[in-house]
């Protein structure tokens, strides 16, 4: 997806909690995997359709909702063709374990067997285990999983949360070194409700492809059929593409 997702790359997309990364990129996964060409976000192609694993950590509760609006909101009956992981899957393993745990290896399996081209990670923490983010070390374990997705021509996208209080990636800035292209959602609030009134998607390292500036995005409320009754999507501002 061109700007965004690099073949074979590792992105990270950060905020804060609540900060509509899982929209972003959800919305993402949606537009890889959906059959059909001419499929675009805010005005970037993607390059072709691709076989898409996206590994739900949290926040499962609201997906159908999700997919409901993402359907209404492009106008299409159809449900792009996402494999969507429930169950627990840890992506860090201890430092003392050299080989791959039995899930992981069973997960590197999968993506070479079904030519999965982009694996979705959301989020970090809830896929960081015993770990500790802030170790040098841990995140190094954590990365070592995505090299070996990445290896199998697998590009990998990762929620994670920004540091408290700040704009940078929370934990070891080796996953800010590591990262071909790292992109943070920066949202402005309601002073009275705290609701998102539009978030900012600010580029912050983009190792080879082009620099691009920041793009407004704003929320747009869809009415669905669940308990919650409605869901999200996250469109471009007026100066930023319509699709």
């Amino acid at each position: 997806l061109r700007d965004f997702i690099q073949k074979g790359g590792l992105t990270v997309v950060y905020g804060e909690p609540g900060g509509g990364k899982s929209l972003v990129i959800q919305a993402w996964a949606n537009i890889l995997a959906a059959p059909g060409s001419s499929w675009a976000w805010v005005g970037r192609e993607r390059a072709h359709r691709a076989e898409v694993l996206y590994i739900m950590a949290e926040g499962q509760g609201g997906l159908r909702g999700r997919l409901l609006a993402w359907q209404e909101h492009r106008a299409v009956e159809f449900l792009p063709g996402v494999r969507w992981m429930m169950s627990p899957f840890e992506v860090w393993r201890p430092p003392q374990e050299r080989e791959f745990t039995e899930q992981q290896q069973e997960m590197l399996r999968y993506i070479e067997q079904e030519g999965i081209e982009v694996v979705f990670i959301d989020t970090l923490a809830a896929t960081f285990g015993g770990g500790n983010e802030n170790a040098q070390q841990d995140m190094n374990q954590y990365l070592q999983m995505c090299a070996a997705m990445q290896a199998l021509g697998a590009s990998v996208v990762i929620a994670h949360h920004a540091a408290k209080g700040s704009k940078t990636v929370r934990g070891s800035t080796v996953l800010h070194g590591a990262a071909d292209t790292v992109i943070l959602l920066d949202p402005n609030r309601s002073e009275t409700t705290s609701e998102i009134l539009s978030t900012e998607l600010k580029l912050k390292k983009q190792k080879d492809g082009t620099p691009f500036a920041p793009i407004t995005l704003r929320p747009k409320v869809y009415k669905v059929d669940t308990k919650a009754g409605e869901s999200l999507v996250l469109h471009p501002g007026e100066r930023d593409a319509t699709v």
